[in-house]
C-alpha cells in the first residue's frame, strides 16, 4: 500500500499516509502525495505529526456498525483515526490485519462504554440546567445576573439562555434533553453494541 486517506479527528489528525511500513499522521489537509510529503518534513510550531511502524502494531479495534473510527494499539500506545468513510476504514484494516497477522472477533462493549457518551450528556445537562435555572430565578426577581470575572463569556451565555427560557422554559428544556440522555442510555445498557477487534 502506498495511499493518503482523509480523517477528520476533531482536534489532531487530518491527513494519514500509509505504505507498508508506517502511517504518518498529520493535523492538515492534503489531497496529494506530493504536497503531503512536503508538509510533512516542514517544521512548523502548529504543525502535530505522528509516525506509527506498523509492524508494532499489536490491536486494532472499531464498531462493528457503520465503522468509521478506528483505534490502533502500537508499541503499547493507543492511537485513535476517525475515516471519512466505512471504505477507507476497511481498506485499512484488512491492509494492516493481513500485515501484522491479526485476526478479526467479534465482542460486545462494555456496558459502561456503551452508556458513558449519554450519561456524560446527562451530567452535563442536569448542570447547565441548573445554572440557567438559578439564572432565570435572578432575573424573574428583578435582579441582574452578575457576568463579569474571567468566565465572563459563559456567564452572559448562560445569562442570556435564563432571559430567553425563563425558569419554566429552563425546566421543561432541560427535562427534554435529559430524557433523550435517558433514552439512549437505557437503549445503550440494555443492547449494547459490538466492536470487531484484531489481535
Amino acid at each position: 500500500m502506498n495511499k493518503l486517506f482523509a480523517l477528520q479527528n476533531e482536534k489532531s489528525w487530518r491527513t494519514a499516509f500509509i505504505d507498508d511500513i508506517q502511517i504518518l499522521l498529520i493535523n492538515k489537509r492534503y489531497d496529494t502525495m506530493g504536497d503531503f510529503m512536503k508538509g510533512f518534513d516542514e517544521k512548523g510550531i502548529l504543525k502535530q505529526k505522528a509516525t506509527i511502524v506498523t509492524s508494532t502494531i499489536t490491536a486494532m479495534e472499531h464498531p462493528e456498525s457503520a465503522p468509521k473510527q478506528l483505534t490502533l494499539t502500537a508499541a503499547s500506545k493507543r492511537q485513535m483515526l476517525q475515516f471519512t468513510s466505512e471504505d477507507d476504514l476497511n481498506t485499512v484494516t484488512a491492509f494492516l490485519s493481513k500485515q501484522n497477522n491479526l485476526r478479526p472477533e467479534t465482542t460486545k462493549i462494555s456496558t459502561f462504554k456503551a452508556i458513558s457518551p449519554a450519561l456524560l450528556g446527562l451530567v452535563l445537562t442536569a448542570v447547565f440546567t441548573f445554572i440557567i435555572y438559578e439564572d432565570a430565578l435572578i432575573i424573574e426577581g428583578g435582579d441582574e445576573v452578575d457576568t463579569s470575572g474571567r468566565r465572563s463569556i459563559y456567564r452572559k451565555l448562560f445569562a442570556w439562555a435564563a432571559e430567553k427560557l425563563g425558569s419554566q422554559g429552563t425546566l421543561i428544556a432541560g427535562g427534554l434533553f435529559g430524557a433523550v440522555c435517558l433514552y439512549f442510555i437505557f437503549k445503550a445498557f440494555k443492547n449494547p453494541p459490538n466492536k470487531v477487534l484484531y489481535q
